[in-house]
């Protein structure tokens, strides 16, 4: 009764209602597609989380925060007609803020993501000493030798030699590999470099037929 009477309400607002161009698609409506109904507009208990929100979240469970999913799209500086001359007050403002704090700042100015996807880990050791916890122009030899490389679960675990194989002939001409092509990341298109490429073909089957 529920998903019927969303479908009815729906379709008899005008096109121009913000709800409806916002939160509704046509196809919703087809039978195979009432799960869709259910899961965008009568998921009971849900409601909406803020950036504040996220960080509370990850930091009663005791994880890290990384990065958003898709942070190329998290820039406050990009909102902006030019992100080289920003007005004075912005310029020093966005100098000083957190990140927590700049990707709030986003989300208050540009919320169009409905979801606030991130990557997040375990805490890391504070020492000094780990090569994590220093910039990566300062690693020595020894540090880039130890380190290794971990693929995001949704590539290690679903396309992993699609992705690699066909990075190698971009691995040979020391170009770019669009790995979106075979793994898309919502409206991040991601391209890895020679370096990234190559460390990860160890971890591809029979990898000495390639070297």
């Amino acid at each position: 009764m529920a998903v019927e009477l969303v479908i009815e309400t729906m379709e008899a607002l005008s096109d121009t209602t913000s709800l409806k161009r916002t939160a509704w698609k046509a196809d919703w409506a087809t039978p195979e597609n009432h799960g869709q109904v259910l899961a965008n507009l009568l998921l009971d208990g849900d409601k909406g989380y803020t950036i504040p929100d996220l960080f509370a979240l990850l930091d009663a469970a005791g994880l890290e925060f990384l990065s958003m999913v898709n942070w190329r799209h998290w820039d406050v500086a990009d909102l902006f007609k030019d992100p080289n001359n920003l007005p004075a007050f912005w310029g020093i403002s966005l100098e000083g803020a957190s990140l927590p704090e700049k990707l709030h700042l986003y989300d208050l100015l540009n919320p169009v993501s409905r979801l606030l996807d991130c990557w997040c880990t375990l805490p890391q050791a504070d020492s000094p000493d780990r090569p994590t916890n220093r910039p990566i122009d300062q690693w020595s030899d020894a540090d880039w030798q130890a380190a290794t490389s971990t693929s995001i679960p949704s590539s290690s675990t679903a396309l992993p030699a699609t992705i690699y194989w066909r990075a190698l002939p971009s691995i040979d001409r020391s170009s770019l590999a669009a790995t979106s092509t075979y793994r898309p990341w919502g409206r991040l298109r991601l391209r890895v470099g020679l370096p990234l490429a190559s460390c990860h073909c160890g971890r591809l089957p029979n990898p000495s037929n390639h070297w």
